[in-house]
């Protein structure tokens, strides 16, 4: 039986690959690139990304603006040449488990003793397996999936509802969609059963519980924002064994 979190955990740590259409020349090594396919992902302002230039070299840029799923300004340290017309966006970091232990792991990540990186995407396990019937090609379906995709916002609380959107919300949205984007890509989900099936996607500002429309409580201690996807997917029979 494939196990959901060897799963989860591809689909989430998967580098995502930026287009490059057209690179404006803004002046004092500052660079304004359009993406090719309308998606800037979970880039943000002081996310640092790498270029290859096609002579030689790796110049590191970081960015000041995004315009998103339309274009991002990033300043360099030195002036661009010809590059590649691609270059990867480094993924999250995967957890899971209970509320209590993701608190503790979540709040570890970016310090020294750590090489995890934010933004973390969390699968708060709690869910049931619906187990299909003999003939059916799946052996289960993971109900009501709870993954969060959060980022870290100003530790000062001085970010407006506006600014966790422009900064943090839209982009974990992106990378909830990339997300169920490399599920349908996985040999061991059943497509299909996304594809006719609906997902909700949730925003978080402050990762609060709420009620009548107030945040009342926090979920982690780390000041967080983004979206939570809910969804069922279909994992298909381990066939591995060939027919033991």
């Amino acid at each position: 039986m494939y196990d959901l979190t060897p799963i989860l955990k591809s689909a989430a740590e998967n580098s995502a690959t930026f287009k490059i259409e057209e690179i404006q020349d803004l002046g004092n090594n500052t660079y304004k690139f359009f993406s090719c396919d309308q998606k800037t992902y979970w880039l943000k302002p002081c996310f640092k990304i790498t270029v290859k230039q096609i002579a030689g070299g790796f110049p590191v840029g970081v960015i000041t603006e995004v315009v998103n799923n339309v274009s991002f300004t990033a300043k360099f340290t030195l002036p661009l040449t010809e590059i590649e017309t691609s270059f990867s966006v480094v993924s999250g970091t995967f957890i899971h488990g209970t509320l209590p232990m993701a608190d503790v792991e979540i709040s570890k990540i970016g310090n020294a003793d750590s090489d995890e990186v934010m933004p973390v995407i969390y699968h708060q396990e709690i869910y049931r397996k619906t187990k299909q019937i003999r003939d059916s090609v799946n052996d289960y379906i993971g109900r009501d999936l709870r993954i969060y995709f959060l980022d870290d916002y100003l530790q000062n609380n001085a970010m407006l509802t506006q600014d966790h959107y422009d900064n943090i919300i839209y982009q974990m949205e992106n990378y909830a969609n990339f997300f169920v984007e490399n599920l349908k890509n996985d040999l061991r989900i059943d497509k299909d059963y996304i594809d006719n099936n609906t997902h909700d996607i949730i925003f978080r500002v402050k990762t609060g519980e709420y009620l009548s429309g107030k945040n009342t409580k926090q979920i982690f201690t780390r000041n967080l924002s983004g979206v939570e996807l809910v969804i069922s997917i279909a994992v298909k029979k381990d066939n591995r064994c060939g027919g033991c």
